[in-house]
């Protein structure tokens, strides 16, 4: 990547590739998205983030925390 190059948005492909749902009812957890995502951006040569990081991102773009009996994480969203 040179200067004037732009890091790419990886969450631009979010639903296209398939890796996530929009389901106003689910809730993933913050560990299964991070590994998830990770997976994905080593695939696309991209440093790995941190699970803060990612749901932060997340909220803001619109994502809110949810919480299950075993587990907290994002409300909206479902893994394949």
């Amino acid at each position: 990547m040179t200067c004037g190059d732009v890091a790419p948005d990886p969450f631009a492909k979010v639903h296209r590739v398939g890796s996530a749902i929009d389901d106003p009812e689910a809730v993933v957890s913050g560990a299964d998205l991070i590994l998830r995502f990770n997976h994905w951006a080593e695939r696309q040569g991209l440093a790995g983030w941190t699970q803060r990081s990612l749901v932060k991102e997340l909220k803001a773009r619109g994502f809110e925390e949810g919480r299950r009996s075993d587990y907290r994480g994002l409300k909206g969203l479902r893994l394949r």
